[in-house]
């Protein structure tokens, strides 16, 4: 009975050993399947697996919100300032008279400046009715004595020569020799004191009433400078918007003191917000300004904005070019809410066609005959019936034809 247990016994555990000794046979043959995954290639490089769209990516940059319309309010001269808007930011309606600097000290500039009105007024009376009369009598004065003495020198050039006149006067040290020039010069005189009483009798301004002119004149210049800084007093909205105060308000307090070209406010525009972008890629400056496009990612709003212009602008004693975005209507009361924030905004290009994106660097990876060096060669060598249509900074936009 024992040996025949022992036999079955046995019989099993050779059955086991040779079970085993297969399995170790077959862990030691390669893996048929791993090994078909090692030495085929990889699957083809098919563009028609990407997202389609008429929107292409063309980077991101740094934005800054504000409103198309800004009026800064500053002191014209210094005084005091009454309010009639109780917050430090506060929104008004066009045409309202938010504050008003006190007229007092305006007034008695204005005042001072027409009693020196008067001042001249009287000085040109007394000069047409008593000094210009004098004038009048001291050239004609004048013109008889020149005269007379021209008279003479025609009497001496006429009747004598100089033989006669110094046989007239035979001492040799009183001898007079006639001066054609002499002769000459009283003519002229006669000739321009004629002239000048002449002006001065066809009421032709003199060198003095020219004088009150330009007095008169700088102080008309004057008047209207102090005028509209009497106008300038008086705060006035320009248009609708959000008020700013430069200054702390305290309780119970409506006048302040301010000085000389003092920032006392900024009023800006909402009804229009714009978003300024600086160009950093000049790619962005060649496309066509309808197909540019900016948004901004706020929470879970989106905000977009469409192209408005381009400018060059002082930045650091450096000019740069800057993209001007309009926001969009349906995106005015949340971009509001990020006035003179400084954000990231994509800027996108829109197609005029539907257009398969697809990466660059992907491109790139599994295509080792694209250099990225010529996009166009690039695509039509290695994709046969695809063509670039459009080359943003991180995805190219393909058209299969």
């Amino acid at each position: 009975m024992d040996s025949i247990l022992t036999f079955k016994m046995s019989k099993t555990i050779r059955k086991l050993f040779v079970f085993m000794s297969v399995l170790a046979m077959c862990a030691c043959l390669p893996n048929q399947k791993e090994n078909q995954l090692q030495t085929s290639k990889d699957p083809p490089f098919n563009l028609l697996d990407f997202q389609s769209s008429k929107k292409l990516p063309l980077g991101q940059a740094l934005c800054f919100i504000e409103g198309s319309k800004n009026a800064p309010f500053s002191a014209p001269y210094p005084g005091v300032i009454k309010l009639n808007i109780a917050q430090s930011k506060s929104s008004i309606k066009k045409g309202f008279i938010w504050g008003a600097m006190s007229a007092e000290e305006i007034n008695n500039e204005i005042k001072a400046h027409l009693e020196q009105k008067n001042n001249l007024d009287s000085k040109e009376k007394h000069y047409e009715e008593f000094e210009k009369p004098k004038e009048i009598l001291q050239l004609e004065k004048e013109l008889n004595t020149a005269k007379e003495r021209l008279k003479n020198f025609e009497l001496i050039y006429k009747e004598m020569d100089q033989q006669t006149l110094n046989e007239l006067i035979p001492d040799a040290n009183q001898l007079i020799e006639l001066d054609p020039e002499a002769y000459e010069r009283a003519k002229k005189a006669v000739r321009l004191i004629e002239k000048a009483l002449a002006q001065l009798e066809n009421d032709e301004p003199t060198p003095t009433e020219l004088n009150f002119d330009k007095e008169r004149k700088s102080w008309n210049r004057k008047l209207k400078d102090l005028e509209r800084k009497r106008e300038l007093s008086q705060f006035k909205a320009p248009f609708s918007g959000e008020l700013t105060l430069s200054f702390s308000l305290f309780k119970d307090q409506e006048e302040y003191p301010i000085s000389t070209n003092q920032k006392i406010a900024n009023l800006r525009s909402f009804e229009n917000l714009q978003v300024k972008v600086k160009a950093i890629d000049p790619r962005w400056l060649n496309i066509p300004e309808d197909q540019l496009l900016l948004t901004i990612q706020s929470g879970t709003q989106l905000l977009k904005a469409t192209f408005k212009e381009k400018r060059i602008e002082e930045n650091r004693m450096k000019e740069e070019m800057v993209i001007i975005f309009q926001v969009a209507k349906d995106s005015l009361k949340n971009a509001k809410k990020l006035v003179g924030s400084s954000l990231t905004a994509k800027i996108w290009r829109l197609l005029d066609k539907e257009a398969y994106l697809v990466p660059k660097f992907q491109i790139l990876l599994q295509e080792p005959n694209c250099s990225g060096e010529n996009w166009s060669e690039d695509i039509l060598k290695t994709f046969p019936g695809f063509q670039l249509y459009a080359e943003g900074d991180t995805h190219l936009a393909l058209l299969n034809e």
